[in-house]
């Protein structure tokens, strides 16, 4: 019953307000462009706004602040995951050249994946913060990893060593 009464509203939107396709192929939860007005008129409000703003939460609410979280979740794992393995292969005994060459693949693969996913995380995050208005605490969690390494390369460059 209320998938047809939300599939009756979407259409009636549709008819009378023509942001209404936008709004709801931007992922706006169902939320209807139309406001209502005293008396009994109706008006198409062109944006459409976020549902929880201003209030803060733990899950990210916008498809922007989705993918930061699970990119900064898979750097995350990346990581944890990858410097053991980097440390185990780098302390055994080198068997052979192809050995070592596997070791480079290994440090790129999972060090540098780790990197990429924590940078476009929070990049992402930045951007489902700035502009989408996201107020997911996991998202704000998201741009943690970004900010740590901008200070360790900052601080690498600001103060050098041999």
């Amino acid at each position: 019953m209320a998938v047809e009464f939300a599939g009756r509203l979407r259409d009636l939107t549709n008819a009378t307000c023509p942001a209404a396709p936008r709004a709801f192929a931007a992922g706006d939860n169902g939320r209807s462009p139309m406001t209502h007005r005293a008396g009994g008129g109706t008006s198409c409000d062109m944006t459409v706004k976020p549902t929880s703003r201003g209030r803060f939460h733990f899950g990210p609410t916008t498809r922007q602040g989705r993918w930061a979280v699970w990119l900064a979740l898979v750097g995350f794992v990346v990581f944890l995951v990858g410097t053991p393995v980097i440390g185990l292969l780098a302390a055994a005994p080198i068997p052979s050249p192809l050995f070592e060459v596997l070791i480079g693949v290994y440090v790129v693969v999972l060090g540098f994946g780790s990197i990429g996913a924590f940078v476009a995380a929070g990049a992402l995050a930045l951007f489902a913060i700035l502009r989408r208005h996201e107020r997911g605490v996991s998202v704000f969690l998201a741009v943690v990893p970004l900010l740590l390494l901008l200070a360790f390369v900052g601080l690498e460059f600001a103060f050098p060593h041999d």
